[in-house]
């Protein structure tokens, strides 16, 4: 989720787009018999999930530690 300029929560529709964009074009760098759909979904899904844990420690863990975080 992304909090858009009218200050309404949206779907961040551009980094899911992107990270399953990105998951098919490597798709191509894999032999034919390893290739597939399955392979784009995990890889974007994985992307997906690195970006939401980046996201919640950006949020909880380094807002404690930083002297320059607004509480």
């Amino acid at each position: 989720m992304r909090r858009g300029d009218d200050g309404a929560s949206r779907i961040n529709s551009p980094q899911i787009l992107g990270g399953l964009s990105a998951a098919a074009l490597s798709n191509a760098y894999f032999p034919a018999q390893d290739r597939g759909a399955n392979l784009v979904f995990v890889d974007g899904l994985g992307d997906l999930g690195g970006n939401m844990v980046d996201n919640l420690t950006r949020e909880f863990l380094l807002s404690r530690i930083t002297t320059r975080a607004k509480r």
